[in-house]
This record gives C-alpha cells, sequence and structure tokens, in this order.
C-alpha cells in the first residue's frame, strides 16, 4: 500500500483520497503485524493440516511422486507466510510480480490436475479460518483468497498426475 502508493506519486502531492487510503492503512499497521506474526507462528500447522487430509484424499499420489507430500508441506509453508506479507503490505501487486506468477510457472510444470490444486487451495483456506483468529483471518482471507484463484488456474494437464494411472488403450 504504501510502496504503490509512493511510487504513483511521482513528485506530487497525495490526492485526498491517496491520503484517506494512506491514513486508514496506518490505522491498521499494528494489527496487521500482529496479523502476520500470528500467520507465521502458525503455518507449519495449517500446512500439516492441509496435507495429512491430502494424503487421505489421494493416495495414490506418493506412489508417483515419492517427495510430493513433503515438498508440497514446504511450499504451503511458503504460500502462506507470502500472503501473510502481502497482507501486511496492504495490495497484491507486489507479491504477484515477486513470487506469484513465478510460482504459477512451477505448478504448470509439474502438471498436477485442477481438482488437485482446487482441493488443496481449499483445504488451505479452510485451515486459515480454523487457525487463525477472527482478526487475522478477516485480514488474511482476500489475499488468500487471491492467492488461491491465481494459483489454481491452471490448465488441465495430459496426464493424470495425482490419481491412477491407466495402460495405455
Amino acid at each position: 500500500m504504501i510502496s504503490r502508493t509512493l511510487l504513483r506519486m511521482e513528485n506530487r502531492y497525495l490526492t485526498g483520497k491517496e491520503r484517506s487510503d494512506l491514513q486508514g492503512y496506518l490505522t491498521t499497521a499494528r494489527t496487521r503485524r500482529s496479523a502476520l506474526d500470528e500467520a507465521r507462528r502458525t503455518s507449519v500447522q495449517i500446512a500439516d493440516n492441509v496435507i495429512t487430509n491430502m494424503r487421505r484424499r489421494y493416495p495414490q499420489f506418493a506412489q508417483h511422486r515419492p517427495q510430493g507430500f513433503d515438498k508440497g508441506h514446504r511450499d504451503l509453508v511458503l504460500l502462506t507466510h507470502m500472503t501473510a506479507n502481502a497482507m501486511f503490505l496492504g495490495e497484491t501487486d507486489t507479491i504477484d510480480d515477486m513470487f506469484t506468477h513465478w510460482y504459477k510457472s512451477i505448478l504448470k510444470g509439474v502438471h498436477l490436475t485442477p481438482q488437485f490444486m482446487n482441493d488443496t487451495f481449499t483445504l488451505w483456506l479452510e485451515g486459515m479460518e480454523k487457525t487463525f483468529t477472527e482478526t487475522t483471518y478477516d485480514l488474511m482471507r482476500p489475499v488468500a483468497e487471491h492467492m488461491a484463484s491465481m494459483l489454481s488456474d491452471l490448465p488441465a494437464s495430459g496426464k493424470d498426475e495425482i490419481g491412477e494411472r491407466r495402460a495405455a488403450v
């Protein structure tokens, strides 16, 4: 929020709306900082819950990708941290430029199905709602929904990487 506003200023004074937006952001800075700390503190717990549920839903995934759940756990912790950072900044443009587009290209490369990604992000969002305090969840939810939407918008892969492999007919 602050960096975006300052970059747009280009040696001019703030407009009334920009000043109001900036003041609104600054009044929530302490609350945002507490939410950032809470998200970092609980990110492993959220990732643990997502991976536990994904192991139940997709028991054959580990046969095809032996390190998939471990890497997914690491990535969910990172994603929670990046989402918290974006929430603290008060905008998603910076995080999209620095992280989301890059990470989306990685997800495309590993050929996970759209259903797998949707299930993962649904569990991730539910985990946040259950784990975070109401205030933290209210701050994190819009950014988390943005991240989930951006990252789950993947084309369907040619092969089913998460389910049972079928013999060629």
